[in-house]
């Protein structure tokens, strides 16, 4: 993640994924699609997921380092579920994200091509839901307890905060400099921040890059 960038094709704040190694240097996707070699600008900060375990037995599976169990019942939005059918693009015992429940209750999904597709009830093995709000999965995909904040901490603002604060962007992310019982203060810096007090309260952010996870 870039604080601060200077190239048209990187966007400030916004988190990258290493591609691949190069000569030891880190090589991501820019916001072009192109490849970029990190060694033109290091001035980055990077992170790594903690990963959670799965169930041997088939009761739950991960995704992105969370935990989705199995359920039984009528579909969610946010769902993953198993196919058992062998044909139109889907594979036999493959997970494939819920975008949406038609009135029949079956679901809506991209299939092995990107393409959308349709499973209908019968034709699914097992559905899997992980039961955390998207707030809450910011804190367990890294191993912490929901509001656990550290000094260190980079986190991103969800909604515009309700006490007067000198970042009020939502989506901005900025880094966590001292943890209060009810709130956390947030980073000063230079120009992104307006002058006014940075105490934020927790519900008003959520965890995006642990200081354990910081390399």
């Amino acid at each position: 993640m870039y604080e601060e960038v200077t190239r048209n094709y990187l966007t400030s704040g916004k988190l990258y994924k290493v591609v691949e190694f190069f000569e030891g240097d880190a090589v991501i996707k820019d916001d072009d699609g192109d490849e970029f070699f990190t060694w033109n600008d290091d001035n980055y900060t990077a992170y790594q997921l903690l990963k959670s375990t799965a169930q041997p037995d088939g009761s739950s599976i991960e995704v992105d380092g969370l935990r989705y169990d199995k359920v039984e019942g009528a579909l969610e939005v946010g769902d993953y579920v198993i196919s058992n059918v062998p044909h139109r693009d889907l594979t036999v015992g493959k997970k494939y994200k819920v975008l949406s429940v038609d009135s029949d209750g079956d679901a809506n999904i991209k299939d092995d091509v990107n393409i959308s597709n349709h499973l209908r009830l019968r034709e699914i093995k097992a559905v899997y839901r992980c039961n955390f709000s998207e707030r809450e999965k910011s804190f367990v995909k890294f191993g912490r307890e929901v509001d656990e904040f550290k000094i260190g901490d980079f986190v991103q603002i969800i909604r515009k905060p309700n006490n007067v604060n000198g970042y009020n962007v939502v989506g901005s992310i900025h880094e966590v400099d001292a943890v209060r019982t009810s709130c956390v203060h947030l980073k000063h810096v230079t120009p992104r921040h307006n002058g006014g007090g940075t105490y934020t309260l927790r519900s008003d952010i959520k965890l995006v890059a642990p200081v354990e996870r910081l390399s």
